[in-house]
């Protein structure tokens, strides 16, 4: 299988705390095709020890579809992410 995807990301604010926003599609080819969406939402938490440092948390919503499997396959998954930026 290979991905082929775009991932864009909106740091709302230039401030130490800001919302965020962040999609993803994509389309896979190969075994097991089909498409990929993920739209995510959240704050980031800058850092003062480290200049580009942060903390950030988002919820995620996120759609696949395979289109190998007979009538074809929806999933639709729902995430809550925490993360460090370095």
């Amino acid at each position: 299988m290979v991905p082929i995807f775009a991932d864009m990301r909106i740091n709302v604010l230039n401030r130490r705390i800001t919302p965020v926003f962040d999609v993803k599609w994509g389309y896979a080819v190969g075994d097991h095709s089909g498409v990929y969406f993920s739209f995510n939402a959240g704050a980031r938490f800058g850092l003062n020890k480290k200049p580009k440092s942060a903390i950030y948390i988002m919820a995620e919503l996120s759609y696949i579809e395979d289109t190998e499997i007979i009538d074809s396959s929806d999933c639709l998954r729902y995430f809550f992410k925490v993360g460090y930026e370095f």
